[in-house]
């Protein structure tokens, strides 16, 4: 049985995840990490917020 269409993962999926992450990292060594995560969290709660 095939997945149903909206289960499928994008074939750049993890390609964008990636790129967030190594963002996040290299801001590291100029900022404190717990403000880094704290960014990263906020982004990834409020989506809506941000459009």
């Amino acid at each position: 049985m095939e997945k149903a269409e909206h289960l499928k993962i994008d074939p750049t999926f993890y390609e964008r995840a990636d790129a967030h992450i190594h963002f996040s990292n290299s801001q590291q060594s100029d900022i404190n990490p717990g403000k880094v995560s704290a960014s990263m969290r906020f982004l990834a709660a409020s989506p809506l917020y941000l459009r």
